[in-house]
């Protein structure tokens, strides 16, 4: 039977943010003399959590890189206050005498801006999220009324070009501080469990400020070319309803035509991918271009931005209900 030693050790190190004050990179030196081969290490986190991380990836190494000590690390415990480590020497040479260990952990404690905003976050921004096991960067609207919200697309400019193949949709491309698409995969893996809504703001030629809310979104996975599922327009929008029309529709681009018109190819046409029906009522991956006319540009029937010019201004989020 093998045998361990449970350690509790003195800890130093810095904190690097990554997303929420519960979301964070800590390093930490242990001193040992242990003389077996594994041992059992308790790691506080030395800071407040409000309950404990989802998710903890330690990686250990030794502080002195001229040693070429190699490890393995398992979690076997997550609390509140700390993790309990098992950690393996895999080098031949056994014992732990002199080993001055540096253990590196990744706290995960949120799935969605929702949680980060449970956790008290307040702060516009880019967070780290937990999506199937892997980190992702997500924008999280923390100001727009109920907090919370988890931006996926954002039009201030022409910077970024929206006129792009299936790949760069499906990925997502930009800048995610600016104008920037986040991906239909991913989208589609943080609506596929449970109920979301969704929010349209969007800046008008004037200057004047609307805004349309669903209360039930989704995006279909890859084997339905990532349907959108639209329903539930709030009566308390200010930008009438020009996007309930798309619901049900597969998403298009030009290479990549699902959309229902019989002999137009309506992404090409409209110089965006989008849900397009034949065509559209709403075409908000269309060409940036303020005020100018026509459906090629950023537009919402319901604005009437085909008469009053193209959208300033846009920003499209989601968030659990």
């Amino acid at each position: 039977m093998a045998k361990f030693m449970l350690m509790f050790v003195a800890l130093i190190g810095e904190v690097k943010l990554i997303g929420a004050n519960e979301s964070f990179y800590r390093n930490y030196t242990i001193m040992t003399s242990s003389p077996l081969s594994e041992m059992l290490t308790y790691v506080r986190y030395k800071v407040c959590m409000t309950s404990p991380p989802r998710d903890v990836t330690p990686e250990v190494s030794t502080k002195n890189a001229s040693l070429p000590h190699t490890f393995t690390v398992a979690v076997l415990e997550v609390l509140k206050p700390g993790v309990i480590l098992r950690i393996k020497r895999d080098d031949t040479k056994a014992g732990w005498s002199d080993v001055e260990v540096v253990v590196t952990l990744l706290l995960m404690n949120t799935n969605s801006c929702d949680d980060e905003y449970e956790a008290g976050s307040r702060e516009d921004g880019v967070y780290q999220i937990k999506v199937n096991d892997n980190s992702v960067i997500v924008y999280c609207d923390m100001a727009t009324p109920n907090g919370g919200w988890t931006v996926f697309q954002r039009r201030v400019s022409s910077a970024v070009d929206f006129y792009r193949p299936w790949a760069d949709y499906e990925n997502g491309f930009g800048n995610i501080n600016n104008d920037y698409w986040m991906g239909l995969k991913y989208l589609h893996e943080l609506t596929k469990n449970g109920n979301h809504r969704l929010r349209v703001d969007m800046t008008m030629c004037n200057r004047s400020k609307a805004f349309a809310e669903f209360s039930n979104f989704a995006v279909g996975g890859a084997d339905t070319n990532y349907t959108l599922t639209l329903d539930g327009h709030e009566t308390f929008s200010t930008a009438g309803d020009s996007f309930t029309h798309h619901n049900g529709m597969q998403f298009s681009t030009y290479e990549r035509d699902n959309d229902i018109h019989d002999s137009k190819n309506c992404a090409a046409a409209f110089k965006g991918g989008w849900w397009f029906v034949y065509c559209m009522s709403a075409n908000l991956n269309g060409l940036f271009s303020p005020c100018a006319i026509g459906g090629k540009y950023i537009h919402w029937k319901a604005l009437d931005t085909t008469s009053l010019g193209s959208l300033s201004w846009l920003e499209i989020k989601f968030k659990s209900n």
